[in-house]
């Protein structure tokens, strides 16, 4: 019915703009996690040399950042600084001129890498740069927000779809409906039968045609038999005046 499909139609809308708010909810989530565990591997590595320095001061510090050199792949960046910040050892060729937060966080980027870093104090003046390259995060989130944006435009395409075949439908419905109206009010009521017609329509519409297709079949019966009532009245009453005629006319002669 009409109120159905204007109902399904809400439904559809709303349900796409669930579906919206949910896929933004978890992209959020997700770039939250990605800076969340950055953060925290960065945290991890810093703590590292800090132990190391600790227990074995600053020759246990470029003993491990020399392994890490030999190692890294260009995930990571390192440099281990003087209290004038100049380099004494690691990947970065001097110490970055980019603002550094008041809690040690900052960003560099260059033509291969995005790196976020931290800067932490050692202590007899030696500071450590440690950063992680953030590149290929970016270039995941990137595929994943795409994704999410492929799947927003398919989610409204079908939502669009949805409402407009149920917009037909219900269009449709109705225009079989009038044709059914246009019928009681052209024909007789015993030769109105949808028959095909009401075939096409739902099964709430047919629900309804049919008693009333077998109503308007009882009244015509009535009809009918209030017709023929009258003709026999009529009959009736016609015959003796017709007798009373022809002898008044035979008696005037």
């Amino acid at each position: 019915m009409p109120f159905l499909n204007h109902y399904r139609v809400s439904v559809t809308w709303i349900v796409m703009l669930g579906a919206v708010l949910l896929l933004s909810a978890l992209f959020w989530r997700y770039q939250h996690n990605l800076q969340d565990n950055a953060e925290e591997q960065i945290e991890t590595e810093l703590r590292l040399f800090q132990a190391d320095f600790a227990a074995e001061g600053i020759e246990g510090v470029e003993d491990l950042l020399t392994h890490r050199i030999r190692m890294n792949n260009g995930d990571w960046c390192y440099l281990l600084a003087n209290a004038r910040r100049q380099k004494i050892m690691g990947t970065l060729e001097a110490w970055p001129t980019q603002k550094i937060d008041p809690k040690g966080w900052l960003q560099m980027h260059d033509a291969t890498a995005d790196f976020d870093a931290r800067v932490q104090a050692l202590g007899g003046g030696y500071q450590l740069l440690v950063g992680l390259n953030e590149r290929k995060a970016n270039t995941e989130r990137d595929s994943v927000l795409l994704m999410l944006v492929v799947g927003l435009l398919l989610t409204v395409g079908l939502a669009y779809v949805s409402s407009r075949t149920a917009q037909r439908r219900a269009a449709a419905e109705l225009q079989l409906m009038q044709q059914a109206l246009t019928a009681v009010n052209a024909q007789q009521l015993g030769a109105l039968r949808l028959g095909s017609q009401a075939q096409q329509l739902p099964a709430a519409w047919q629900g309804i045609i049919q008693p009333v297709e077998g109503l308007l079949a009882r009244i015509d019966e009535l009809l009918q038999l209030v017709q023929h009532v009258t003709n026999d009245i009529a009959h009736d009453l016609r015959t003796p005046l017709t007798r009373h005629r022809a002898r008044l006319e035979q008696a005037k002669r």
